[in-house]
């Protein structure tokens, strides 16, 4: 069996996974294919929690995400966004 590596993508000059409403789609993504996870991080109330798994052109699919109200209705739980290609 093959292994695989992922490189998972984060923004910044310092590395940080990447605002899923602030993400620059057209230059960050630039029509990648591949696949991505949204998601929110943890407190000590709360666990993080995956809310999405997807693959395709990851910029038409995440902008299209960024309409769908079972997303949205996590914005306030800052939701972060890595994709790999």
């Amino acid at each position: 069996m093959n292994n695989i590596s992922v490189t998972w993508r984060k923004c910044g000059d310092d590395s940080h996974w990447c605002d899923f409403f602030r993400l620059d789609l057209s230059n960050d993504l630039d029509g990648d294919a591949g696949v991505y996870i949204i998601f929110y991080l943890g407190s000590n109330q709360e666990k993080g929690r995956v809310v999405r798994i997807g693959q395709g052109n990851v910029a038409e699919r995440l902008a299209s995400h960024r309409q769908d109200a079972r997303i949205i209705k996590y914005k306030t739980k800052g939701l972060l966004v890595t994709w790999a290609t």
